[in-house]
């Protein structure tokens, strides 16, 4: 269970410990059980990410982060990226010669939003009472 992160804008700062832990019972008191479905996804694609990742070691392995964003007082995003400056150009052969950036994170993120949503529509419905 990566930090929560606040972001606004083109910042994002990650929150302390004493922060971190205010918020995530402030979101769990008004929607219970959303943080752990975002955090477990976010965690698996990145887990996924960095076990395919083109280049074993180094920087933009290294680089790559998961975890959940508070962006605003009713919004929280899930979010899986890569902090290297270079990432874009980093290609393997695993990936057909493309993108590892599009391939490992852009893609596979994309694809699991259906699934995230029926996870998170079936959490909401067992905390509603089976609703």
């Amino acid at each position: 269970m990566a930090k929560l992160r606040y972001t606004s804008g083109d910042a994002s700062v990650v929150m302390d410990d004493t922060l971190d832990r205010v918020y995530r019972r402030a979101i769990n008191n008004a929607r219970p059980g959303l943080l752990p479905v975002l955090d477990s996804e976010a965690a698996r694609l990145g887990a996924d990410a960095i076990g395919q990742w083109p280049v074993k070691t180094g920087r933009s392995r290294a680089a790559i982060v998961s975890g959940v964003r508070v962006v605003s007082n009713d919004r929280l995003e899930s979010f899986v990226g890569n902090t290297s400056p270079y990432v874009v150009y980093i290609k393997g052969r695993a990936q057909g010669g493309k993108s590892a950036w599009q391939e490992l994170i852009r893609k596979p993120g994309l694809a699991s939003v259906p699934r995230l949503l029926e996870r998170l529509a079936d959490t909401m419905g067992d905390v509603l009472g089976g609703q």
